[in-house]
C-alpha cells in the first residue's frame, strides 16, 4: 500500500496521524496528556509493510524499533537500502528533509518528535547561544543502547498505571535532546560545551532551596522546570548537578522523601496506607507499597503493624494490606 502525505502537513504527530488513518492502526501509547515539555511521544503496533512519502516536516522524528523485524528501503536527503529494523535499532529523519520509506515486513514501533526548539532550548537555558539552527543529521537501522535505554524509559511511563510523574519524564526529556546534540548534530564542540554544567553553578544555599521546596510540596507532581527556576539553572543543568552534589537524580531523591514522609505518617498517624500515600505524592497504594518496600525492606502494613504492636488501623481494618 502506499500513502503520500500532502505538503501541508507540518508536524511529524499529523504526519503520523494521516499514516495511521489509512495505513496503521492508531497509536495504543501516546504522551500527549501526560504534561511531557520537549516532546511527544507515540506507541504503534503492528506497522504493516507499506510505502510512504513524508514532505518537510517541522520535527525532527526518531522512531525506535520495539518488536519484529523488517528491511527498510527509502531516501532521506539520500537513499537507502536494505537497512534492518530490528529491536532497539534507531531511524531518525530530521525536521525539514522531505522523506520515503518502505518497510518489507509488520513492526511495532515508538516514535518520538522533537521539535528543534527543544535542541536550541537546551542551549539557550545554560546561557549559551547559537546563530544557527541546530540540525540532527539521519540515521539508518542504527544501535545507540543509551538513546535505547532513555526511549524505552519513556516507553514504560506512558505504558505504567503508576506514572513516576513529570519530574522523571522530563529528566529523560532533557538528557535525550543533549544526547542528540552532542552526537547527531551540527552543533560545534563549542556550542555544544555550553551546555556542560559548571561545577560551582548549584551552591549550598541554592541546593537547601531546592530541598526546602521538595519538602513542603511533596504531595505534588513536581516541575522540573519549577526546580530549576528555584536554583537559577537550566533544568539539564539541574539534573547534572544535583545528581553530583548527592549521588542521587532528582527523580531518586524525591522517591527517597516521599517514602521517609510516609514512613513518619506511618508510625505517628492512625490514616490509611492510601491517604498516606495521596500525601506524600505516590500515584496510588500501590505506588507506595512498591517503592516503600524497595527502599525499606519492608512494607508499609508490617512496618505499622510492628510500631503499633499488631494493633489494626482505626480507620478500617482493610487499610493497611500489601
Amino acid at each position: 500500500m502506499t500513502e503520500v502525505i500532502q505538503q501541508d502537513v507540518r508536524t511529524g504527530v499529523e504526519a503520523a496521524e494521516k499514516i495511521a488513518r489509512h495505513l496503521w492502526t492508531m497509536p495504543v501509547l501516546a504522551s500527549d496528556a501526560l504534561g511531557w515539555q520537549g516532546l511527544i511521544a507515540r506507541r504503534y503496533l503492528n506497522v504493516q509493510p507499506a510505502y510512504v512519502e513524508i514532505p518537510p516536516l517541522d520535527d525532527n522524528i526518531l522512531v525506535i524499533t520495539l518488536r519484529g523485524a523488517s528491511r527498510i528501503d527509502g531516501r532521506m536527503a539520500r537513499r537507502f537500502s536494505g537497512e534492518i529494523a530490528a529491536p532497539g535499532s534507531s531511524f531518525l529523519a530530521p525536521c525539514g528533509i522531505a522523506s520515503q520509506w518502505y518497510n518489507s515486513h509488520a513492526i511495532d514501533i515508538l516514535h518520538l518528535y522533537v521539535p528543534p526548539l527543544t535542541l536550541t532550548r537546551l542551549i539557550t537555558d545554560s546561557g549559551g547561544y547559537t546563530a544557527e539552527p541546530i540540525e540532527l543529521r539521519p540515521l539508518c537501522s542504527h544501535a545507540d543502547p543509551l538513546l535505547e535505554q532513555l526511549a524505552y524509559g519513556l516507553l514504560h511511563e506512558m505504558s505504567s498505571v503508576q506514572l513516576q510523574g513529570q519530574l522523571y519524564a522530563n529528566t529523560l526529556i532533557q538528557a535525550i535532546a543533549a544526547h542528540l546534540l552532542r552526537h547527531y548534530s551540527s552543533a560545534t564542540p563549542q556550542t555544544q560545551a555550553q551546555i556542560e554544567p559548571r561545577r560551582t553553578s548549584l551552591t549550598p544555599v541554592r541546593l537547601r532551596q531546592v530541598f526546602d521546596y521538595i519538602q513542603e510540596h511533596l504531595e505534588q507532581d513536581l516541575s522540573l522546570a519549577h526546580l530549576a527556576t528555584i536554583a537559577h539553572l537550566s533544568p539539564y543543568h539541574l539534573t547534572r548537578l544535583f545528581k553530583e552534589a548527592t549521588g542521587l537524580s532528582l527523580h531518586q531523591y524525591v522517591t527517597h522523601q516521599r517514602v521517609e514522609r510516609a514512613k513518619q505518617f506511618l508510625q505517628e498517624s492512625d490514616l490509611r496506607i492510601a491517604d498516606i500515600a495521596a500525601q506524600v505524592g505516590f500515584h496510588d497504594h500501590a505506588h507506595l507499597i512498591r517503592h516503600f518496600t524497595r527502599l525499606v525492606g519492608i512494607s508499609p502494613g508490617n512496618l505499622r503493624k510492628i510500631v503499633h504492636g499488631g494493633r489494626k488501623d482505626v480507620q478500617g481494618s482493610n487499610s493497611s494490606k500489601d
